[in-house]
């Protein structure tokens, strides 16, 4: 019975080395090594200069569209007189292209997967950052609300 198991072991034994042999061959084609992939230009800084653009967007967008309601229009210290309703939907226009706008930078530096996720992140962000400047300082917004009465009159 040993003798059998020698002769099996010796016949076996180079059949097995080689497919061995193949598959580490094969393993190793199989695994490419793929660098990081960056194009001219492209670093931590101009990521951080689209992000953010982005947010000044979307802040600026969030403003302009909570402008557009008389309450946050006469928050601001009632310098100009509320807009038509002609203004208001330019307005809104406005505002909407801004947060839409937005997108464009978010997804230029991070990919669209990332890009968009962070630019819901950045409208919720920049919401959040209005409805703070409305509660405690509304008069922060009065440049604003004279830019817009001119702009949009």
């Amino acid at each position: 019975m040993r003798r059998a198991a020698s002769v099996l072991a010796e016949a076996v034994a180079p059949m097995a080395a080689r497919v061995l042999a193949a598959a580490t061959v094969r393993r190793a084609r199989t695994v490419p090594v793929i660098p990081a992939v960056r194009g001219p230009g492209r670093g931590p800084v101009p990521e951080l200069l689209a992000t953010l653009a982005a947010f000044a967007m979307c802040a600026l967008g969030c403003a302009v569209l909570a402008l557009s309601q008389r309450e946050h229009w006469h928050a601001t210290g009632k310098l100009p007189p509320y807009p038509g309703p002609r203004a208001l939907r330019r307005l809104r226009t406005a505002a909407s292209l801004l947060l839409a706008g937005a997108l464009a930078p978010c997804v230029a530096a991070h990919g669209a997967g990332f890009g968009t996720l962070l630019w819901a992140l950045l409208v919720s962000a920049g919401g959040i950052s209005v409805a703070f400047v409305l509660a405690w300082r509304p008069r922060w917004l009065a440049p604003l609300a004279i830019l817009a009465a001119t702009l949009f009159a």
